[in-house]
């Protein structure tokens, strides 16, 4: 047991070593340069496929949609269910009908 005090390890204060530019750096970086010059890439996309749309470009403003609506709203993902140990589950239908 350390009996309170600090044993072996880095020394209290010891800054992390950053190799190149953390990339949540570069995205805020990105980000504040966008919005210096104005521009919302969502708000151009939507923009984008509402004009393909009006054209009667189909392919390119569903395209421009399905860009969009991943942030729009979470994508869902498969999930596989099975019963006790992983074994394949019994399904009963109950329709209240007598035999």
């Amino acid at each position: 047991m350390a009996l309170g005090r600090k044993t072996g390890g880095r020394k209290k204060g010891t800054p992390n070593k950053m190799k190149g530019a953390a990339p949540e750096n570069l995205t805020f970086a990105a980000r504040d340069t966008l919005v210096k010059m104005g521009i919302d890439p969502i708000e151009s996309m939507a923009r984008i496929a509402k004009q393909a749309e009006a054209d009667g470009d189909r392919p390119l403003a569903m395209s421009g949609y399905k860009e969009i609506a991943k942030y729009w709203a979470p994508q869902l993902k498969a999930v596989e269910v099975t019963g006790a140990g992983g074994q394949a589950l019994t399904l009963q239908v109950v329709t209240g009908v007598p035999k």
